[in-house]
């Protein structure tokens, strides 16, 4: 009843609504036709003109987990997705945030992307949070990622950016 919703003819709020809704429903849903159904839907509205839209049709397919692993091709434009919403001036990063976050949620099945993520990782730091979750689940699929998530590490700890090393900790 909710892929109807999620058609560009419904307000915003409404497609932004029923993805996150779909998300819930369906988290952890293991794989079945109509799992596939959903997947496709919201993989329809990852180009969404509207950013609450754009993130929530793409979290809800990480919410799906590996059953909407359709997804996985879909993701690199929104890894790097910098569109700010209608009438808003700053660019955001909250799209590039749920893709990651998704991307792990998919695991192995995302590792296609684990370049396109260790460079998303020596970029801005309200993005290193969920690549660093992305990194983790997908795992060492090759041998240039825990060197990397190591430099950053160091990085962020030296820096005492938003990732501040605990009190004591060297």
């Amino acid at each position: 009843d909710l892929l109807p919703v999620l058609e560009g003819t419904q307000f915003e709020r409404n497609r932004a609504a029923a993805a996150k809704a779909l998300g819930r429903i369906l988290k952890d849903a293991p794989p079945s036709d109509e799992i596939e159904k959903v997947a496709q839907a919201l993989i329809a509205d990852f180009g969404d003109k509207y950013l609450d839209v754009r993130r929530e049709t793409v979290q809800a397919c990480g919410m799906i987990g590996p059953a909407a692993k359709a997804c996985v091709p879909h993701l690199p434009p929104l890894f790097v997705d910098d569109r700010p919403p209608p009438a808003q001036p700053e660019p955001c990063y909250m799209v590039r945030h749920a893709a990651a976050w998704t991307a792990g949620r998919m695991g192995a099945h995302a590792a296609v992307h684990i370049d396109r993520l260790i460079a998303m990782l020596h970029g801005e730091l309200n993005i290193a949070t969920p690549v660093l979750f992305a990194i983790g689940e997908i795992g060492p699929v090759q041998d240039n990622v825990a060197p990397n998530l190591v430099t950053r590490l160091q990085k962020v700890i030296a820096g005492g950016g938003f990732y501040a090393a605990p009190r004591g900790f060297t």
